[in-house]
């Protein structure tokens, strides 16, 4: 496969299937070159088990999943992840699709739905305050509970 820009590279391991995603202008033509008879042509490839039409799928897409990722979870780091995982979910569940000619839709759906997973995760993880001395705001609670039960 060639060396990789580390920066703008990640890999895609799904134990059979793997690729490398990476941001450079020939992803942009390529995706920009592909009409919708030959994405139906390269899903039918991939669904036959051509590793090579599955590596062809991935470079295809990244560019649209990560920027679509970007804009809806704002951190680099966050959208890489989730462009990763949209595409190795992509790989693994292209036999549920039930018509290639929408196969844009249906991962536009994927995307967002990894997404709006990511999103609810992180508002329901609330970080607990610490003081500067680096203990928890929460070990003040059970001194202040005892304090407050009459004997």
């Amino acid at each position: 496969m060639g060396q990789r820009d580390a920066k703008h590279a990640v890999f895609v391991d799904t134990g059979e299937k793997s690729a490398y995603i990476e941001d450079n202008d020939s992803l942009e033509r390529r995706e920009r070159g592909m009409e919708k008879g030959e994405l139906v042509q390269l899903i039918q490839r991939c669904r036959a088990g051509d590793r090579q039409a599955q590596e062809e799928l991935v470079l295809a897409t990244q560019k649209r999943v990560y920027y679509h990722c970007k804009k809806l979870l704002k951190r680099e780091e966050d959208a890489l992840d989730a462009t990763q995982d949209v595409l190795i979910t992509m790989l693994t569940r292209l036999d549920s699709l039930r018509e290639p000619e929408a196969f844009l839709g249906w991962l536009a759906s994927i995307t967002v739905n990894r997404c709006r997973n990511l999103l609810s995760r992180e508002n329901r993880e609330s970080q607990i305050p610490e003081s500067e001395e680096g203990d928890s705001l929460l070990d003040n609670l059970e001194d202040l509970d005892e304090q407050a039960v009459p004997d």
